[in-house]
């Protein structure tokens, strides 16, 4: 990858550092950026296969609800697409031990409860997972909700106010509510706290969740 775009926009002669993330994706590679004055950026490059444009939009728009950290510039350059953000302050949530799930309970039921009408972007969705949500709606009642659709520990960045914000916001919009919860009860699993999901269930507020609908969400391919 030619990265002589980073160079020409946050050169070290003015200040800049970056920092590479590892972000276990193949297509995107994220940078976060410090300047000597103080200011913290990210910086993201998706490959030609998606562009960053709803990320760009969506970012505004929870940080309007104080659900994200704000975006600054989307742009198409060097065969990629490059999406500038504000730095979230805190900590990813898989660092946190303590009330963990009282907290992402909270948040998500939180997030479930925007209003639909408020929701004005296009969706991200492909046709595949429309399809893919349509064979589902045959078989259970679907629940909409407005979505993050990767709502996973890394995703979710706690400050020390105990409030969470979201990052990678490319798969947002009106979903089942179905689909934050697999994601974020696997996460949960995956990360060592599942101690923490009867405290999650009870704070989201969720008394029977349906585990054939939960493990249907799972096997999906998204």
């Amino acid at each position: 990858m030619n990265l002589l775009p980073l160079d020409q926009w946050f050169p070290a002669s003015k200040g800049w550092r970056r920092e590479e993330e590892s972000i276990g994706e193949s297509e995107a590679r994220v940078w976060r950026l410090f300047h000597e004055a103080g200011k913290r950026l990210v910086i993201k490059r998706q490959d030609a296969s998606r562009s960053l444009q709803h990320d760009f939009l969506a970012h505004q728009w929870f940080y309007n609800r104080n659900l994200s950290p704000n975006s600054i510039w989307h742009q198409e350059s060097d065969g990629g697409s490059w999406l500038l953000m504000e730095m979230a302050e805190g900590v990813p949530a898989y660092q946190l031990k303590k009330g963990l799930g009282t907290m992402l309970g909270t948040f998500l039921a939180n997030l479930h409860h925007l209003p639909l009408n408020e929701w004005t972007l296009l969706h991200s969705h492909s046709e595949e997972k429309y399809q893919q949500l349509a064979s589902l709606a045959t078989l259970y009642p679907l629940d909409p909700v407005i979505s993050h659709g990767d709502c996973c520990l890394p995703n979710l960045i706690i400050d020390r106010n105990e409030h969470v914000r979201m990052i990678d916001l490319g798969m947002s919009g009106i979903c089942d509510r179905y689909r934050d919860l697999e994601r974020i009860l696997w996460s949960l699993e995956f990360n060592k706290f599942a101690d923490q999901i009867p405290a999650f269930l009870s704070a989201y507020g969720l008394k029977d969740l349906n585990a054939e609908k939960l493990e249907s969400f799972r096997t999906l391919s998204w």
